[in-house]
C-alpha cells in the first residue's frame, strides 16, 4: 500500500476505532461503577423503608407473614435471581419477616454494606439496626452484574451507532482533500510527451501552490535545456552542409576529369565517405526538426498504402544493387491522421536501416493490415536482428548495438519513435516468426474514411 491518500485514510480511522476503543472502556466501566452506587443505594433505601413501616408490636407479626406469603404467590413468575431480599430479624435473632421465603438467607449481623459468599450465591448486603429489630437487605450479585452490563451495553450503544458514520466521514473528507492532487496528476498524465507548457495552478489548494510553482520552474528549465539542444544540433548540422556541399561537387568534377582507373578507384572512397557524412548531417537535421515539431499543428488524412509504395519504389535500385527481395506483402487501404512528411521520414529510415543491415540475398517484407481501429505497419527482414538485451536501447539516440561494422549515427531508429511518438503510437521489434531476422510493429491510430 503505496498510496499516501489511503496510509492517512487508513491510519486515521485506525486512531479513531483506537480513541473510541478507550472511550468505550472508559463508559463500560464508569457505566457499571455508577450503577454498583446507585444499586447500593437502593439497598439503603429499602432497608430505610422497612424501618419507616415497622407498625406491629410483639403480636403482628403472623399478620406481615401472611401478607408476604400472599405477595409471594403473586410474583411465583417473576426472576428470583434479579430480586432483592428483605429479611428482619428481631433481639432473639429469629426470622420475622422474608421477602422470599422459598431461599434460605441466614442472619449475616451486618451493619452497612457489605459482600458476603455463600455456599449457593454471592450476595451484597446491607444492614441496619433499629431500637428492636435487625434489617438486611441482600442482592445476589449475579443479578447486580446483569443489570450493570445491559446498562454499560445501552450506554455504549450510541458510541458503536456513531463509527461507521465517522470513519465513512473521515474517508471521504480525506478523499476530496486529495482531489486537486489528483487532477494535477491527470493534467500530467494527459499531456504529450514533447509538451513543457506550465501547469495551471488555478483551483488549487494554497498549499499545493508551491509545489506547482516548482514544477513550472523545472519545466520551464526542461524547455530552456531542449531548446539549446535543438539549436546546438541545427546549427552544428547546418555549419557542416556547406562545406560537404562543396566536397561533394569537388568529388563529382575531380571524378569526371580523371581518366585512369587508379585515380578514379582513389576517389571512390572519398565520395563514399563525404555520402555518409551528409546521410548523418541529414539525420541530425530530421532529428532536430523532428523534435522542434508539434505535429498536432499539421495533421492531415494520410493514405498509408500509396505513401509505403512510393518510399518502396524510391529504394528499389538499392535493394537491386544488393541483390536483397524488398517488397509490400499486404497491402490493405487504411489512412491516419497526421504529418505526411514525417510518415515518408519514418518508413524511409525504417527500410533504409532494413537494407544496410540486410546481408545481399536477404528478403526485407513491408506489410500494411488494420486491427482494432489501429493501422499496423510491419517491417520484416531476414538480416542478423538485434539481441533481446538490446531492443530497447537501440531507439535511444546515438546509440549503435555491439560489434556494429556498418556505418552509421545511431539516430535512425530514435527519429522512427519520435515520429511514432507524436502521432499517438506504438512501436516495438520481435523476432522474425518465420526464423532468423527482425520485425519492426508500428501500430498508428486509424481513420475510417467513407467512400463517396
Amino acid at each position: 500500500m503505496k498510496s499516501l491518500q489511503t496510509r492517512l485514510q487508513f491510519g486515521l480511522i485506525a486512531l479513531l476505532l483506537t480513541g473510541i476503543f478507550f472511550a468505550a472502556i472508559s463508559v463500560y466501566y464508569k457505566t457499571q461503577n455508577e450503577l454498583a452506587l446507585m444499586q447500593d443505594n437502593a439497598l439503603k433505601q429499602i432497608a430505610l423503608a422497612f424501618q419507616s413501616t415497622l407498625p406491629w408490636q410483639h403480636g403482628g407479626e403472623s399478620v406481615l407473614l401472611k401478607k408476604n406469603q400472599e405477595q409471594e404467590e403473586d410474583n411465583q413468575e417473576d426472576d428470583e435471581n434479579l430480586e432483592y431480599i428483605g429479611q428482619i430479624w428481631d433481639e432473639k435473632g429469629s426470622l420475622i419477616l422474608s421477602t422470599n421465603n422459598s431461599k434460605h438467607i441466614p442472619l449475616f449481623n451486618v451493619n452497612g454494606y457489605r459482600s458476603i459468599t455463600t455456599q449457593q450465591d454471592r450476595l451484597r448486603v446491607f444492614g441496619l439496626n433499629t431500637a428492636h429489630y435487625h434489617i438486611e437487605i441482600c442482592q445476589p450479585t449475579e443479578a447486580r452484574n446483569i443489570i450493570a452490563i445491559s446498562a454499560a451495553k445501552r450506554a455504549l450503544m450510541p458510541l458503536l451507532t456513531i463509527v461507521p458514520l465517522l470513519s465513512i466521514t473521515v474517508w471521504l473528507l480525506i478523499y476530496f482533500l486529495f482531489k486537486p492532487l489528483k487532477k494535477i496528476s491527470a493534467q500530467l498524465q494527459n499531456r504529450d510527451v514533447f509538451t513543457t507548457e506550465p501547469v495551471s495552478s488555478q483551483f488549487v489548494p494554497k498549499e499545493l501552490k508551491p509545489l506547482i510553482h516548482s514544477l513550472n520552474s523545472l519545466l520551464e528549465r526542461l524547455n530552456n535545456a531542449i531548446q539549446q539542444q535543438q539549436q546546438l544540433i541545427g546549427d552544428a548540422a547546418h555549419t557542416l552542409r556547406t562545406p560537404l556541399t562543396a566536397l561533394t561537387l569537388q568529388t563529382d568534377i575531380l571524378l569526371r576529369e580523371s581518366t585512369s582507373s587508379p585515380q578514379k578507384e582513389l576517389i571512390y572512397p572519398l565520395q563514399e565517405g563525404i555520402q555518409r557524412l551528409n546521410h548523418s548531417v541529414d539525420q541530425l537535421l530530421t532529428f532536430a526538426q523532428q523534435d522542434i515539431d508539434k505535429v498536432d499543428t499539421n495533421l492531415e488524412l494520410v493514405a498509408l498504402k500509396p505513401l509505403i509504395k512510393s518510399i518502396i519504389c524510391e529504394f528499389n535500385s538499392q535493394a537491386l544493387a544488393r541483390s536483397i527481395d524488398l517488397g509490400l506483402t499486404e497491402r490493405t487501404k487504411l489512412f491516419v491522421m497526421g504529418n505526411e512528411i514525417s510518415l515518408r521520414t519514418m518508413m524511409e529510415n525504417l527500410i533504409h536501416n532494413a537494407l544496410i543491415y540486410c546481408p545481399p540475398g536477404a528478403r526485407v517484407d513491408i506489410s500494411l493490415t488494420g486491427e482494432n481501429n489501429m493501422a499496423m505497419i510491419t517491417v520484416t527482414d531476414t538480416g542478423p536482428g538485434i539481441a533481446l538485451v538490446d531492443r530497447e536501447r537501440v531507439f535511444d539516440r546515438f546509440y549503435r548495438g555491439p560489434n556494429q561494422n556498418i556505418q552509421g549515427t545511431g539516430l535512425g531508429l530514435a527519429i522512427v519513435k519520435l515520429i511514432v511518438e507524436k502521432h499517438h503510437g506504438e512501436i516495438y521489434l520481435t523476432d522474425n516468426p518465420e526464423g532468423q531476422g527482425l520485425r519492426v510493429v508500428i501500430e498508428l491510430p486509424s481513420v475510417k474514411v467513407n467512400k463517396p
